[in-house]
């Protein structure tokens, strides 16, 4: 019987159950950075925020690209992946899809949509690589103002505070310089790997064996495929290192940090496990799965965990930062309910604006409701 009902699998209502509230989550987290800009000042910060939103075809302010990069995926994932592999071949979305089959092609926009599903798999790898390369140079180069700088400073003021904080150095400034140049490479990095997507046929086909859609285009899929492991494979390989060095450098440090900025090295290596699961997963779906096996356990499973996969990439953002940051905590207690933060002085004095709220930023918000 069709109904809307069909549509509705036990993945698709899976994925919505958390989706939704994830992205409900990604709203509320930006607003709040925008609110308290002031207090959340890091490069490492940026590069979040680098995860939400362009306006009229311009960059809002760098800290945008990354939540733009995977509101984009997020919603373009309903056309390319998640109404058609929960829609079978009769059930009442089918129409959608009948109507774009290789016999009878689509151009614009379905090849733009496709376009952006293999644009965003480069754009949100590489994303991960740049936060774990912003923890690796701040924690690396850090050393240089500890040997110069800071001693130099101690010899001038004769004192300092004991807690080390890599955004005092001053290659905190060579991050916000090249930010711009950042921006403008993802843009254009996908491009050269997945242009020819734009000038082709795309149309859905339908699979048996799962009885559900899929997108597909009159580009060689082996030749996307085979572009796009060796870079999942390269930047995962290479974001690995960065972090495996990041970690036994701030083991071997003998000055204290502070606490967030050491926060921010764990999300960093948290986002890496998530890139590591959806490179062996993808890896797995284009090497092993084929028409010989794709009835198989294994291989249903790797097919099943695809979307989810995809999500964790997309989705997790957000609920890192609040898990790793108390200052992101305390901000978003008092933005949305008041009645139950708790205020209090900063419990250091360099945190560089990251490590507790300020009476100031509760005054502000005040204000702005009056």
């Amino acid at each position: 019987m069709n109904s809307l009902s069909d549509m509705f699998t036990f993945k698709f209502g899976t994925t919505l159950l958390y989706s939704i509230p994830s992205m409900m989550l990604y709203l509320m987290t930006f607003i709040m950075v925008k609110k308290f800009a002031k207090d959340f000042s890091s490069t490492f910060l940026k590069v979040y925020m680098l995860f939400f939103v362009f306006v009229s075809y311009k960059i809002v302010t760098i800290v945008d690209i990354r939540n733009f990069q995977n509101n984009i995926t997020f919603f373009n994932s309903f056309i390319t992946v998640r109404i058609p592999q929960n829609t079978c071949k009769d059930c009442i979305m089918s129409f959608l899809f009948k109507g774009h089959t290789a016999q009878n092609p689509s151009w614009f926009p379905l090849n733009f949509f496709y376009f952006i599903h293999f644009s965003m798999a480069y754009v949100q790898f590489f994303m991960i690589f740049l936060t774990s390369m912003n923890r690796f140079t701040m924690i690396f180069w850090s050393s240089t103002y500890e040997k110069v700088i800071r001693r130099a400073l101690t010899l001038l003021l004769f004192h300092l505070n004991q807690t080390h904080s890599f955004l005092n150095s001053y290659n905190i400034q060579a991050w916000n310089r090249v930010f711009k140049y950042i921006v403008v490479f993802v843009i254009i990095l996908p491009i050269p790997f997945t242009w020819t997507i734009l000038v082709s046929s795309t149309y859905y086909i339908h699979t048996e064996s799962l009885d559900c859609y899929t997108v597909s285009t009159s580009v060689n899929r082996e030749f996307l495929y085979n572009q796009l492991l060796p870079y999942f494979a390269i930047v995962t390989i290479t974001t690995a290192i960065l972090n495996i060095a990041s970690f036994y450098r701030l083991s071997c440090m003998t000055y204290k940090i502070s606490v967030a900025e050491r926060n921010l090295l764990f999300v960093s290596g948290s986002l890496f496990l998530v890139q590591l699961v959806a490179d062996v997963n993808t890896t797995i779906n284009r090497l092993v799965v084929n028409d010989n096996n794709k009835n198989s356990l294994w291989s249903q499973i790797a097919v099943t965990l695809l979307p989810y996969v995809s999500d964790g990439l997309t989705l997790i953002h957000p609920w890192l930062f609040l898990a790793f940051s108390t200052k992101a905590r305390r901000c978003f207690m008092l933005m949305y309910f008041p009645k139950h933060a708790k205020i209090g002085n900063a419990t250091t004095n360099n945190s560089t604006h990251f490590v507790s709220i300020t009476r100031r930023s509760q005054a502000q918000f005040n204000t702005s409701k009056l």
